[in-house]
């Protein structure tokens, strides 16, 4: 099965999956880390509000993963440097985060406060299903100027077949009534 059309829009966010085959590492060295957000660039800086959520996911991933016992502990992880302000030169803040609080100090415990607890199963069943499907995240607003910006659909259609075109012709309609009078004898 073809691999699906990548989306990209200008100033919008995406959850890139890098993974090595059979899920064997791809980052040996802190080098490999540095080149490879280089690579990515700068990136988009606008969002909606999915980012922080998205976030939670992402910084959890190794502790459901059962590699690391808390987010924090994770060497690829940006959470110390969102929840403690260790710094990081290769990350940069987003506005949705500096929106957390007016200091680093009421940003990082407001962003601490959000791994109090888990995603739901919902909000990881969704998050998934985006990240793995190539369908972008977010409201439906959100799609639909997705889909008017690229001309295309960014939602999994609708399972099975779809509709037959019934346009009616007197032959078919002829048709119909004789298969609907036989019934009836």
């Amino acid at each position: 099965m073809p691999r699906r059309l990548r989306l990209h829009l200008v100033n919008v966010l995406q959850h890139i999956i890098q993974r090595g085959n059979n899920r064997q590492a791809i980052f040996f060295a802190e080098e490999d880390y540095s080149f490879y957000f280089e690579r990515l660039g700068e990136g988009a800086r606008n969002t909606e509000t999915y980012l922080l959520r998205c976030c939670r996911y992402i910084e959890c991933n190794p502790v459901r993963a059962q590699m690391v016992l808390g987010p924090g502990e994770y060497c690829w992880s940006s959470y110390r440097h969102h929840a403690f302000g260790v710094q990081d030169k290769l990350l940069t803040v987003h506005e949705q985060y500096s929106r957390l609080g007016s200091t680093d100090e009421v940003r990082q415990s407001a962003y601490r406060e959000l791994f109090r607890t888990e995603l739901d199963s919902k909000e990881l069943a969704e998050i998934r299903s985006a990240a793995n499907c190539g369908w972008p995240l977010g409201s439906d607003r959100f799609k639909d100027e997705i889909e008017r910006a690229l001309s295309c659909a960014v939602r999994p259609p609708k399972p099975g077949r779809p509709p037959k075109n019934r346009t009616t012709t007197p032959r078919a309609e002829q048709k119909r009534a004789y298969y609907r009078a036989e019934k009836l004898h």
